[in-house]
């Protein structure tokens, strides 16, 4: 379906230049990139994590030991660095950065942004196989991802968030290719940046994309087999045996030796929620089960929308209405990926770049209804908004500190809400049939 008068917005070039203008004024107003220029910032990024496990790695040290990653940590300020839960490929990518901790990080903040170029025009890609005219495909992939405050906020965390996004976008337009074999390689580069997009994987698996799991799995299995070639077997199993157990939904941290990621106070997955509502109430017994229970909920809509909007028969190279259900299958994985997660950091919302775009391109063309509609453009806003925007009394900056613990966790609760009204709202469109013939069922 085209939207009446689509061949007039040829002439309407200059919309990605505003947007990019626009976009680079947010950017350097932002708090997180502010940050990101100060010596005190950078040791409390994540970049500082992996930099010194890198060092560690490259040193021969046990990584994973915690006296022994704060050792190199002190040597730039930083008093405690927390357990890095890096696989050790990735590692070893960050030792090559030499023990010039500031010079690497200036480093790979070029290459992030690099790659939140290559996201913008993957992005839009994506947009154009599913329809959209090119100028509104540039501007719409410029806009979620410009005006995302977790976009900036990847510039000072300076991690793999940007790198697992591009992987996913690039996969995702293999895809809509009918390139499946490349597409799971992408992939399996996807999980190795970052772990939780496995979810991807598995909704392949469900949807009967054979070709595609079976290029991820090789790919995957290549991957490990290089890491065990530079890393060797001894970090692997200290990975597995001391970094695992913390990733989970009842971490076992003993109070004042290990940092919880479930009681950070800007997790903004249920697990946190879950976990800090328990805490302050005094009985975490039930934690791993009320949070498995979350995630059987989820992963149950997100099954039911799979079988409710699959089409039946096989096709080959997706167009239509079939290259926008494979869209949609990646918008609703990246969405429940953020609900089913032990942890998802405001950094990791650089990811909701992929189902806004499609909920967005969904509206354009009327597939999406009202309500859902200004449902999705609400809870987006709040999560595109800057950190603690919704914390009474904290201004501008509260990133770092003066945050008061309740207005602190009424931001955070907010922000989860809007995850899941996003997810919903995802999972709806999903599982409405769809037809290459232009009517189609709006919610």
């Amino acid at each position: 379906m085209t939207r009446p008068g689509a061949g007039a917005r040829r002439s309407h070039w200059w919309l990605p230049l505003v947007i990019t203008v626009l976009g680079v004024f947010v950017a350097r107003e932002s708090t997180w990139t502010q940050l990101a220029g100060t010596a005190d910032g950078r040791i409390i990024s994540d970049f500082e994590i992996l930099w010194a496990a890198g060092q560690g790695l490259e040193a021969g040290v046990d990584i994973h030991d915690p006296a022994v990653l704060d050792g190199i940590g002190q040597r730039v300020g930083r008093p405690a660095t927390p357990f890095c839960a890096y696989n050790p490929l990735v590692v070893r990518a960050f030792g090559a950065f030499g023990d010039d901790f500031h010079e690497a990080f200036d480093r790979w903040a070029s290459v992030n942004v690099v790659l939140l170029a290559l996201a913008a025009v993957l992005l839009g890609l994506c947009l154009r196989r599913i329809g959209l005219p090119g100028t509104l495909s540039a501007t719409l992939a410029l806009t979620v991802l410009l005006f995302n405050d977790s976009t900036w906020t990847n510039l000072f965390w300076n991690q793999m968030n940007v790198v697992a996004l591009v992987a996913l976008l690039a996969a995702l337009l293999a895809g809509l290719h009918g390139r499946s074999l490349l597409e799971g390689v992408l992939l399996a580069l996807a999980v190795t940046a970052k772990t939780s997009p496995i979810l991807l994987l598995v909704l392949a698996l469900v949807t009967g994309r054979w070709r595609t799991v079976i290029g991820a799995s090789l790919a995957g299995l290549a991957l490990f087999e290089l890491s065990v070639l530079l890393n060797g077997w001894d970090v692997h199993y200290s990975y597995v045996g001391k970094v695992l157990p913390l990733l989970g939904y009842a971490p076992d941290v003993v109070p004042g030796q290990g940092f919880a990621n479930n009681m950070s106070a800007t997790n903004l997955a249920p697990h946190g929620l879950i976990s800090r509502a328990l805490f302050r109430g005094g009985e975490m017994s039930g934690l791993a089960a009320a949070t498995w229970g979350v995630t059987a909920v989820v992963l149950g809509v997100v099954a039911v929308a799979l079988v409710r909007g699959r089409a039946p028969g096989r096709e080959t190279e997706p167009s239509g209405a079939a290259a926008r259900r494979l869209f949609g299958q990646y918008a609703l994985g990246v969405c429940a990926l953020t609900l089913t997660s032990s942890v998802t950091w405001p950094h990791h919302l650089v990811w909701l770049a992929l189902p806004v775009a499609w909920l967005a391109a969904e509206a354009w063309n009327r597939r999406l209804g009202l309500v859902s509609s200004l449902a999705a453009a609400a809870a987006t806003l709040v999560l595109f908004l800057p950190l603690y925007t919704f914390a009474p009394g904290l201004g501008r900056g509260a990133q770092m500190a003066g945050v008061t613990p309740l207005g602190e966790e009424q931001d955070m609760r907010l922000r989860t809400l809007s995850l899941a009204v996003i997810f919903i709202v995802v999972a709806i469109r999903t599982a409405a049939r769809t037809s290459t013939h232009g009517s189609e069922h709006s919610d």
